[in-house]
């Protein structure tokens, strides 16, 4: 939680930083100059060294309920959220102490709720803490526990200064005790705004954790006989950049351990939980390195998943807590049974924080979990992965397939939030479900120089394979710890997102690839010195016999155009020196070839451009209207047909929407087009995804269909449409 006054200096801050990650985006080049939004390391920790072993199996997987708590208003309170809750398990029931904005009364308070199951979470009645005289104003950001050596619950809060209250009865509000103050005067060291008050007493002191917005993560420590008087002054305990290091902390004990675990809030894309340990509340605190970035979070998007039934509602997983082993002052928790109560909200929100429409939903942690990758042959796949293989055996029955062939769709997209590629499915071509129930298929992290993919696109060979390519490109590079620099290259001569490698891979079946990062510049020096290899796509020439291949080059950080070659059979490399498609300035091509004309769909100046030729590389005579009816930035186009019509649909990246969605048009004679919304707000639907990002459609057998939906235990109907 936070101050009245911070919250409008930070929605400008977290606004502009959103909207500068939604619109970076492989192939436009974006410029900003305010500090704010320059990259910052996550591993800038700067105390201790080496982390000890992490208390928990790696890597964590999380799976979200749908919403739990949501606020309710009454006839004196009208609340628009409900947010950093703390929680214990007491008598057979769950107790809740939370935060709420009122409008009604334009500050922060707290209300209480308890239920006997998670069940009956949604229908329980909100308690607001002002029932209690002592607890009217601003409260906020609750801490309970129960202290032994008192015999007493405390709650731990925030009113700016840190404040406390007791009770022989957590289930009745209106027993707390008058707030008392930790400091009589603001003590030396602490920070201009402190804010997140967490208590947590090893044998002999008690400790006062909190943040700053500031990148740093404070203590404070009294003996425990002392407790609540007599805390010291701060100290710096933890480090960082500001985004990195927030606010949101919480510290455990590890049960039958000597570790503890601290959680931070940080501020990427969405709001994530990053992770440190130490072996003792006054030791050094050492990140998990596989739980500190936002490629890999403690919790975060980027490893939660949705239960089975549940429409994703959230991007953030912020400011919660961890369910304890017990509810005691030594805050422990179980590390073979973890639980996540957590804040989060509706991605399309946004405006000024305090009315963020927070509500509250449980992580659990997914066991039996292991890694998407064996990269020790053509082996029996595991259910729901994929396997990178060597060299791929062609299917005796391949063949180059037509339309009649075809009963589904396929869909390839990507995220910035992980910087992985996804697959979708569809029968019908209108309703799409994520194959890994929204979990990357394709992980940046395994496959690429930069550690990371963007813009995959997908087609069929002659042979009936699967060729899929993808931009070697990681934007969060330095964030995630990937590199010390903000690019791979210095920005004032590369430009933004400047890289020189793509990603070819190849399948018979979606499960078993071949995979190599190729790259651009050392295969071809002649191309001089590229600023990057963008965007690619492949479609089949016919008249070469070759699968080509076609992206965006930039040079001199402006002029950007479309560059074609051509792939070996094996399609792990580029063969012919990239030449220019020419009379086409722009970037992000896709070309299809409808009858006797190819049509290439291409974006210019942040919208969608049309071309026509008789050749599949030069020719091309372009249209001068933008084709798509978006008002805002849109990139990445891609053209499938609709099987069994004359119907065809463009598809492209509303990066400039809030929240970025694909947006999609149908024509028939590429004159005129008929606009059928985005997902989700129009004719186009996704099951058990949200906000894709550039990607490319193509074809699947029913047979195929059924395969690959029965690998990845998708259920979808597949009678026929």
């Amino acid at each position: 939680m936070r101050l009245m006054e911070r919250f409008f200096i930070m929605k400008t801050t977290v606004y502009l930083w959103f909207s500068v990650i939604v619109l970076f985006c492989a192939g436009i080049q974006i410029m900003f100059t305010t500090g704010t939004l320059q990259a910052q390391s996550v591993e800038a920790v700067t105390i201790g060294t080496e982390a000890p072993k992490s208390p928990f199996r790696m890597p964590l997987k999380w799976e979200s309920t749908s919403i739990l708590v949501s606020p309710v208003s009454d006839e004196k309170h009208t609340i628009v959220s409900v947010k950093d809750p703390t929680i214990v398990r007491y008598n057979n029931l769950w107790h809740i102490y939370a935060t709420v904005y009122s409008t009604s009364s334009r500050t922060w308070s707290m209300v209480y709720l308890n239920f006997k199951d998670w069940s009956d979470a949604p229908k329980t009645k909100l308690t607001h803490i002002d029932v209690n005289p002592n607890l009217t104003g601003y409260h906020c950001a609750p801490q309970l526990f129960y202290f032994r050596p008192h015999k007493k619950w405390y709650l731990i809060f925030q009113s700016q200064q840190p404040q406390y209250c007791t009770t022989d009865d957590l289930s009745k509000p209106e027993t707390w005790t008058k707030p008392q103050d930790f400091f009589e005067t603001k003590p030396a060291g602490a920070p201009h705004l402190w804010i997140d008050y967490w208590v947590i007493c090893d044998d002999t002191h008690a400790y006062l954790y909190f943040t700053g917005d500031n990148g740093r993560l404070y203590r404070s420590r009294t003996k425990i006989e002392n407790f609540p008087r007599g805390m010291s002054n701060p100290e710096i305990c933890i480090e960082g950049e500001r985004f990195d290091v927030f606010e949101g902390n919480m510290t455990y004990k590890v049960k039958n351990t000597n570790t503890y675990l601290t959680l931070v809030e940080a501020i990427g894309p969405a709001r994530y939980y990053r992770a440190w340990i130490a072996d003792s509340l006054n030791g050094e605190w050492k990140p998990i390195p596989d739980a500190a970035t936002w490629d890999k979070p403690f919790a975060g998007i980027s490893n939660v998943t949705f239960s089975e039934g549940v429409t994703p509602w959230t991007e953030d997983i912020s400011h919660g807590e961890l369910i304890r082993d017990g509810y005691d002052e030594t805050m422990t928790i179980d590390p073979d049974n973890l639980k996540l109560l957590f804040q989060g909200r509706d991605p399309k929100s946004g405006g000024e924080y305090n009315l963020l429409p927070y509500r509250l939903g449980l992580l659990t942690i997914k066991k039996s979990e292991t890694e998407s990758f064996n990269n020790t042959g053509l082996t029996q796949p595991q259910k729901g992965k994929i396997e990178i293989v060597h060299r791929l055996a062609m299917p005796e029955n391949s063949r180059q397939l037509q339309e009649k062939d075809f009963g589904g769709y396929l869909m390839v997209y990507f995220k910035d939030q992980t910087q992985s590629a996804y697959m979708a499915v569809s029968r019908d071509g209108y309703t799409f479900t994520d194959l890994n129930n929204g979990q990357p298929i394709f992980e940046g992290s395994q496959l690429a120089e930069q550690k990371g993919v963007r813009d995959p696109h997908i087609t069929r060979g002659p042979d009936g394979g699967f060729y899929l390519v993808m931009t070697d490109l990681h934007i969060f590079g330095q964030k995630a710890g990937y590199r010390d620099t903000q690019w791979q290259r210095p920005e004032e001569k590369y430009g933004w997102g400047n890289n020189r490698a793509i990603v070819m891979m190849k399948s018979f079946d979606l499960i078993h690839w071949t995979v190599s990062d190729f790259r651009v510049d050392t295969a071809f020096p002649e191309l001089g010195d590229i600023d990057c290899a963008w965007a690619p796509e492949t479609i089949y020439d016919a008249a070469a016999k070759k699968m080509m291949v076609y992206f965006t080059i930039r040079y001199g950080n402006k002029n950007a155009n479309i560059y074609y070659s051509y792939a070996n059979e094996a399609f792990t490399k580029l063969e012919t020196t990239p030449k220019m498609i020419p009379d086409i300035g722009g970037i992000d091509g896709d070309i299809t070839k409808v009858g006797e004309k190819f049509h290439l769909y291409y974006v210019s100046d942040a919208r969608i451009l049309h071309a026509v030729s008789n050749q599949i590389n030069k020719g091309y005579r372009s249209e001068p209207q933008r084709i798509d009816p978006e008002t805002v930035p849109t990139e990445a186009p891609n053209l499938f047909k609709r099987l069994g019509s004359e119907t065809y649909v463009l598809m492209y990246d509303v990066y400039g929407g809030r929240p970025n969605n694909m947006g999609f048009s149908e024509t028939t004679d590429f004159v005129t087009y008929k606009h059928i919304g985005r997902f989700n707000e129009g004719a186009m639907k996704g099951t058990n995804f949200s906000r894709p990002k550039h990607g490319a459609v193509t074809y699947l057998t029913l047979d195929e269909l059924k395969k690959i939906t029965q690998h990845w235990h998708v259920d979808i109907k597949l009678d026929k449409p």
